[in-house]
């Protein structure tokens, strides 16, 4: 596989590099996170390991039904190293929150959690809280190392004023007062520097032209809602205004899914992504369903459900959920 693809005008420097340029640069007080996935999986196992100070104990106990910031049932503790080091590592001149702001924050416990994947180590998700701003951050392991990613959202896209809408915030610090939360692919090459391998490896499916006034200025978009469960992403377009789609829009294309019209799944295989119009329930499953971290509420989730998505597969046998 190449690499070069959407890897242009990236600055990042080596790890070694920036710990010897800045002293409050320094994360290796991180665990590793590189011990090989329990086989069988288990869930909790690898973070338990890393020294987390909490985790979901027993199935039926209120911490373990309570999901935070998109993780569903997180450990909370010091995050995996190599995390930490890529948002670390991402050019001021695109993430426009400074490194030693980043670094401060990630030295701190997050919650996060560990999930199988295609490596030999899990994959890992975390959700990093930093003053006005956040990441998330999300490695797919590769069959290789070296073809293994990381997924990141922050404050790529900086604006110039204030502003009420979904993804807005505010930096503590840097040349950038204010900024959306956006995504990016990135991947380490053997010299240790960070490259964006986005438009390479997720590129953006095309609206017609003819059509792009059928859908908001911003769409599509990737809807990640579904990365703590599986390593999917959907592509969505929204409507133009508030109102929902026209029912006879719905018909006549027969793509819009509740409020949005959907524009395929971007499914990790361990080399790259597949797009793909299709998914099993398993890799796009109900809220709380897991099949690498157990709650006993998905047995509800799927009672209730209906199989209102049309493109999705639903072929998956859910255990039951009498233990993690």
């Amino acid at each position: 596989m190449t690499l070069s693809a959407g890897c242009s005008g990236s600055r990042a420097l080596a790890q070694a590099d920036l710990a010897t340029i800045d002293p409050a640069l320094d994360l290796s007080m991180l665990p590793e996170g590189s011990l090989p996935a329990p086989d069988p999986w288990r869930p909790y196992v690898t973070e338990l390991q890393m020294g987390a100070e909490r985790c979901p104990g027993v199935q039926h106990d209120r911490e373990g039904e309570v999901g935070f910031a998109g993780l569903h049932r997180p450990c909370f503790g010091l995050m995996p190293r190599a995390l930490a080091e890529v948002v670390r590592d991402i050019p001021v001149a695109d993430i426009h929150l400074p490194a030693n702001v980043r670094a401060k924050y990630l030295r701190r416990p997050q919650h996060y959690l560990a999930l199988p994947g295609f490596g030999r180590q899990p994959d890992f998700m975390v959700h990093v809280e930093a003053g006005g701003t956040s990441f998330v951050i999300r490695s797919f392991e590769g069959k290789v190392p070296a073809d293994t990613v990381y997924f990141v959202e922050g404050a790529f896209d900086c604006i110039e004023e204030e502003s009420f809408e979904d993804g807005y915030d505010e930096l503590e610090a840097g040349k950038c007062p204010y900024a959306f939360r956006s995504h990016r692919l990135y991947r380490r090459h053997s010299d240790g520097t960070l490259h964006d391998v986005t438009r390479g490896l997720l590129p953006r499916p095309v609206i017609r032209r003819s059509e792009r006034h059928k859908y908001d200025a911003g769409s599509p978009r990737l809807d990640i809602s579904k990365l703590t469960y599986a390593p999917t992403l959907r592509w969505r377009a929204s409507p133009p205004g508030e109102d929902p789609f026209p029912a006879s829009e719905s018909r006549r294309y027969d793509r819009v899914v509740s409020f949005d019209a959907h524009f395929g799944f971007a499914v990790w295989n361990g080399e790259d992504f597949d797009l793909r119009e299709r998914v099993s329930d398993s890799l796009w499953p109900r809220y709380k369903c897991s099949l690498a971290r157990p709650d006993f509420s998905c047995d509800g989730a799927l009672t209730r459900g209906k199989r209102y998505d049309p493109f999705l597969d639903y072929d998956t046998e859910w255990p039951a959920w009498s233990k993690p």
